[in-house]
């Protein structure tokens, strides 16, 4: 388990027009009633192909963070249909940290 991510946190992640909710728990992350060890078989069970799972929630470094804040603020200027893979992405997850 990612000790970055407190017990509690919701990580949510549209794919395919399903909104999927997943909740980090001691020992793991809840999706539809089973617990997973990892985000990895999370992802995978959701989209049937592997994912890592970090990428398909969207979790990532402080500084790719910054980075895709930049690339998501240019390619607004060019329109959506010119974003990257990455930023459609993150335009469809949103994280939930409990208080």
């Amino acid at each position: 388990m990612d000790r970055r991510l407190k017990p509690g946190t919701v990580l949510v992640r549209e794919y395919q027009g399903e909104r999927h909710t997943v909740t980090v728990v001691p020992g793991g992350y809840l999706w539809r009633e089973t617990i997973y060890t990892s985000l990895s078989t999370v992802a995978r069970a959701i989209t049937g192909t592997t994912w890592n799972g970090h990428r398909f929630f969207g979790l990532k470094t402080e500084r790719n963070r910054q980075q895709n804040v930049i690339r998501r603020h240019n390619e607004h200027a060019v329109g959506t249909a010119d974003m990257s893979r990455s930023a459609r992405l993150a335009a469809a997850i949103s994280i939930t940290a409990p208080r």
